[in-house]
């Protein structure tokens, strides 16, 4: 069994490959063996609705190999009983993830320090040590607290304590059409969205979000202010979000295909 994505998506978009040119080269050569690897598993589970569609395009002679097992997050761990951890004395916006230039965290850093009375949090690894100390050397990150690498399972008491859940990724290809599990887990814990303004996740996310162009520094101020100013409303969006993950988009739905694709493998012994 084998779990795949958009992996020629991701590779083109990995500029440390080299030009592009030579991203093409390696996504073809990813195709090549994607296309060996597919005809020999079993099976192969896809983790988002989207992957379904392609690699049922890509591969129509082998639809019964697939199974759709989206990735979401798990209830069970984010509602266990977990020490808080102390809430800040202002707005706080939070971005859990990979910190780079793609995935938008200047302009996030930008648009927060326009935001009188809020500040950012981001957990996760930074890109590269030049790209943190561009990010570092910026005036908004006066109001930016890194707190570095975060187990995953601690990752929900930062989120508990924020105010509303950040990601602005860039439109790059691959990215426009993600459906990123931060979101979701942010719903989790009770945190409505601020997102780029993509189609496709304004279409999933409608009603539990904030939207702004990312790369509109001014755009994104503006969307944090209006979620700021509208406490009414961001416990309206946190409310039925949170709703939502628990009837529909929460691990604990997801596992039964799961463990159904072991039992149908297993006959096949």
């Amino acid at each position: 069994m084998i779990c795949v994505g958009r992996v020629q998506a991701v590779i083109m978009d990995k500029t440390w490959l080299g030009p592009r040119w030579c991203r093409r080269l390696v996504a073809a050569v990813y195709t090549w063996i994607e296309r060996m690897a597919v005809s020999k598993f079993n099976a192969i589970v896809l983790a988002e609705s989207r992957y379904e569609e392609e690699m049922h395009a890509r591969h129509p002679q082998y639809r019964d190999k697939f199974t759709l097992v989206r990735n979401y997050p798990v209830l069970s761990v984010i509602d266990r009983p977990m020490q808080p951890f102390p809430r800040a004395d202002r707005f706080t916006v939070i971005y859990v993830g990979g910190l780079s230039g793609p995935r938008g965290i200047k302009n996030l850093i930008a648009a927060v320090g326009r935001v009188e009375g809020a500040c950012l949090w981001l957990l996760g690894d930074w890109s590269a040590d030049t790209f943190k100390r561009e990010c570092e050397a910026m005036p908004g990150y006066a109001k930016t607290t890194w707190h570095g690498k975060v187990r995953m399972d601690e990752v929900y008491r930062y989120l508990r304590a924020a105010d509303l859940g950040a990601c602005v990724l860039q439109p790059l290809p691959n990215y426009v059409v993600s459906e990123p599990i931060k979101t979701w887990e942010y719903l989790a814990c009770g945190l409505p969205l601020l997102l780029s303004d993509f189609p496709l996740w304004k279409a999933v996310f409608h009603q539990w979000s904030w939207y702004a162009d990312p790369m509109d520094v001014a755009a994104i101020a503006d969307a944090i202010t209006r979620s700021m100013t509208d406490p009414a409303e961001r416990a309206t969006m946190a409310r039925a979000g949170r709703e939502a993950v628990e009837l529909t988009y929460a691990w604990e739905h997801e596992r039964t295909r799961l463990i159904d694709l072991y039992r149908r493998l297993d006959q096949m012994k």
